[in-house]
């Protein structure tokens, strides 16, 4: 049919392009180059549908943006959520992690959104602190992961990555705790996202805690679970700063969680146990352990090499034109909000996406909860440049992937073209 390409077609002219134009270090012109990932892709686009997991988790984040705790319309956003997870082919996400760690999650929003809220749960009491059994007998090697800005990651392994990951995802899952993680996308951010919504759900543990819920959202920053207690046996919520910095203790694993609302934006920090850590299979992904997926994953230069940095700073300059500006301004304001290494690096990259101030606060937070939580890892910190102070970065970031004074030779252009002119045509008429 008309505007459908011909597989046969593009065998046929890959057959007749590639073997003819090659070099010795690939042996592909980059005329064959491009026909061979554009073979590839019709391949994948006519072998497999698409794994539709990310249109619900956008859906879900949608409806549940301004719902808050046990309700019939937050109950009905998840129920909305699993029945569109349900009808996906479960052999379009085959070793998709997010979609099995995502079919693991669903069950514990059920339960928490879904619940009977007219039936009153009595509290365990807070006596059962002292009993042996709440008492954590594991070892005491702690790791930690934070989540903060657009939306940066440490992992519980200390790695370090920025992601892009809008909708839900969960950070941490195991059989006495689950985090989920919502991000949207940000209006003045050139694609970049930021955390909205973060859920705890502290699983039932008899004698030690009833099941408890705890729910932050943009603007609001709760100081207690969502039926309005702050204690649960070995549960409690502590305040720190109202509306501002609240810690959840869960002695029963020795796990301590720091949640922060920074402007709009949340952040989250949370030591815990390495043997709980490693006690969930290798086919379930938390953000925490995993990281985000490579799909997911941003590397700075590239980033704003790809967006073209046509965006505005927050004093109304081009990005491209004036990037050595907009960058010493960022690094100033950074270096003033004492964020260093890898927290410096997000500083610097968050204000030159985005502009927002705020961004600086979340960094200098994220470091504040990570000598908190992991003294050890902090201590290898250093207090060095920005990787957007390197001369290699900033000429990718001015001129991009090439230097300005390279061209494309004649004849690559010209086998480009035609093949350009020759799909064209089929797809056109045939």
């Amino acid at each position: 049919p008309r505007g459908s390409v011909s597989l046969p077609f593009v065998w046929l002219l890959a057959g007749m392009v590639i073997p003819s134009y090659r070099r010795s270090y690939l042996g592909l012109t980059n005329a064959a180059l491009y026909l061979q990932i554009l073979l590839i892709a019709t391949i994948i686009a006519l072998g497999r549908g698409q794994c539709r997991l990310k249109d619900c988790s956008a859906q879900y984040s949608k409806e549940s943006t301004h719902l808050t705790g046990q309700n019939r319309q937050a109950c009905k956003a998840v129920i909305r959520f699993k029945d569109c997870v349900d009808g996906i082919d479960p052999s379009t996400c085959r070793g998709d992690l997010t979609y099995h760690s995502t079919m693991t999650i669903i069950p514990d929003l059920m339960k928490s959104y879904c619940a009977d809220t007219r039936t009153v749960t009595p509290e365990v009491p807070t006596h059962t602190t002292e009993s042996s059994m709440c008492r954590w007998k594991g070892t005491n090697n702690f790791r930690h992961c934070g989540l903060f800005g657009d939306p940066h990651l440490r992992t519980f392994d200390d790695t370090f990555l920025t992601c892009k990951a809008a909708g839900a995802w969960p950070l941490v899952f195991n059989e006495y705790l689950a985090v989920q993680v919502t991000n949207v996308p940000l209006t003045h951010g050139q694609g970049a996202t930021a955390t909205s919504k973060l859920v705890v759900i502290i699983k039932e543990n008899v004698p030690c805690t009833e099941k408890k819920m705890y729910e932050v959202r943009s603007g609001s920053l709760p100081n207690t679970f969502i039926d309005g207690s702050r204690r649960s046996g070995t549960v409690s919520i502590t305040t720190n700063i109202p509306g501002e910095h609240i810690e959840i203790h869960i002695k029963h694993i020795a796990t301590i969680i720091i949640v922060r609302q920074v402007g709009k934006y949340i952040t989250f920090a949370i030591r815990m146990p390495e043997q709980l850590i490693r006690s969930r299979g290798m086919n379930d992904i938390q953000l925490c352990v995993k990281g985000c997926p490579e799909s997911e994953r941003i590397a700075y230069a590239d980033f704003l090499v790809q967006t073209r940095m046509e965006g505005k700073s927050s004093e109304g300059l081009s990005v491209r034109d004036n990037f050595a500006s907009i960058r010493d301004n960022a690094v100033s304001k950074c270096r003033k909000a004492g964020v260093i290494d890898v927290y410096l690096d997000s500083c610097v990259f968050d204000l030159i996406t985005t502009g927002d101030s705020n961004f600086t606060k979340a960094a200098q937070s994220a470091l504040s909860d990570m000598k908190l939580l992991n003294p050890e890892a902090s201590s290898l910190l250093r207090n060095r440049t920005s990787v957007f102070e390197q001369d290699n970065v900033v000429w990718r970031l001015i001129y991009g992937n090439a230097a300005p004074s390279r061209t494309i030779s004649r004849s690559t252009l010209f086998y480009q073209l035609m093949i350009v002119f020759a799909l064209t045509f089929f797809i056109r008429y045939l």
